[in-house]
């Protein structure tokens, strides 16, 4: 055999061996993220200055979301699907406010048409799209579940607590319901009933139409304070701006 001959099936073997490689899946442990969340998140504060100074693997994770195509997306599982999005919103904040180190306040960047939530900064299919487009054309309409809305956090103290792990699909349900429980019989601050007044966070209020109509809110809320009833008069507490950043 020629070295011609040789070098030409070397070639074809090796062109065999990559086209019979599978492109690597999407890791849907998360394994990534977890690890960020595990070292710089505790009790729902985050140590964005540590995580500012180590941010390569928060960046790595971010790259694989990045990487994901539409197709591949589509599919994944439903609760893949949503355990990805939740992931990828509250990881991209993260990022955000690394890139934002004077920042305090998400609330800094409210202005006459732009805000925190209309900036465009996550990656998705190609595109980089804002939390806005995340959660109303995507979590809202496509997955239409309340909890959603104690999963996401935008780095501030009002919001429900970051988890330190991620959200994964084959425990989704449950996560999502610890969190609503969490954010409504742990936190006073923001959800509570005293003097016959039932007090909620304006997240009841910023997304009333995905919570329903006050019969039905009011039979939500009576499931963690067995005092409400029909007549009870409902006010909204007032929301902490500040980062959840975590105190030194």
């Amino acid at each position: 055999m020629s070295f011609d001959s040789s070098r030409r099936r070397a070639g074809i073997l090796l062109l065999a061996c990559l086209w019979a490689t599978p492109l690597l899946a999407f890791d849907h442990t998360f394994a990534d993220y977890d690890s960020v969340l595990t070292k710089y998140v505790a009790n729902g504060r985050v140590d964005y200055a540590g995580l500012r100074a180590d941010r390569a693997t928060l960046d790595r994770f971010l790259d694989q979301c990045a990487a994901v195509t539409f197709d591949e997306y589509q599919s994944f599982l439903k609760e893949q699907q949503l355990a990805f999005m939740i992931n990828l919103y509250n990881a991209s904040v993260l990022a955000f406010v690394c890139d934002h180190p004077r920042m305090k306040s998400v609330d800094e960047f409210k202005g006459i048409f732009h805000d925190v939530w209309s900036e465009k900064f996550v990656r998705l299919f190609d595109h980089t799209v804002s939390l806005g487009q995340v959660l109303h054309d995507i979590l809202r309409p496509e997955f239409k579940d309340t909890r959603i809305h104690f999963a996401l956090v935008t780095a501030c103290k009002g919001d429900p607590e970051l988890l330190n792990t991620p959200y994964r699909a084959e425990i989704l349900l449950t996560q999502l319901d610890q969190q609503m429980d969490r954010f409504m019989l742990e936190r006073p601050d923001a959800n509570r009933f005293e003097n016959g007044t039932l007090y909620l966070s304006p997240i009841f209020k910023w997304y009333a139409v995905d919570f329903g109509k006050r019969a039905d809110l009011i039979r939500f809320a009576a499931r963690y304070f067995p005092q409400v009833g029909e007549q009870t008069p409902v006010q909204y507490t007032e929301f902490d701006w500040m980062l959840n950043q975590r105190e030194n």
